[in-house]
């Protein structure tokens, strides 16, 4: 399955990559193979400002550990297409338009993000879903389990 994950997924790993939260369970699932992960420039670029820039981050995860940290996702990225497709304006954040332009040039499956203006979204880019990472884990669940419904 393809998914895109988003840069809050990935920051709330980093600041703690132990333990069994739906975040670092989406990273993990990732990182074995189970998924197949988009990780796009715009989305490792954004991590690396974000971690940079933000005390809270900085003052708990080292560059060092970042930038390890995004040579692995960028290893284990699938190729992404590049399209000259226009961003269509959906969300009130244009840094999120570009993300769903991503995923829907790249034919993701799920794009998983803790951000509320994406996840209004949710099914309305068929067959692109826009799930939080506890709810795209519930529902993999579901969905690999035929006696569940």
């Amino acid at each position: 399955m393809k998914v895109l994950i988003d840069t809050n997924v990935l920051l709330s790993y980093l600041l703690r990559p132990w333990g069994n939260s739906a975040p670092i369970r989406v990273v993990v699932r990732s990182m074995s193979g189970i998924d197949d992960p988009l990780v796009p420039e715009y989305v490792l670029g954004e991590l690396r400002r974000q971690t940079r820039n933000n005390r809270y981050f900085t003052s708990r995860v080292s560059e060092d550990a970042v930038e390890q940290f995004i040579h692995l996702m960028e290893r284990i990225s699938i190729p992404i297409p590049i399209t000259e497709a226009p961003i269509l304006y959906r969300t009130r954040d244009p840094n999120d338009d570009v993300l769903v332009a991503i995923a829907l040039a790249a034919g993701v499956d799920y794009l998983i993000s803790g951000d509320k203006d994406l996840l209004e979204l949710g099914d309305t880019l068929a067959p692109l879903k826009i799930r939080s990472p506890q709810a795209f884990l519930d529902e993999i669940e579901r969905e690999s389990d035929p006696g569940e419904k």
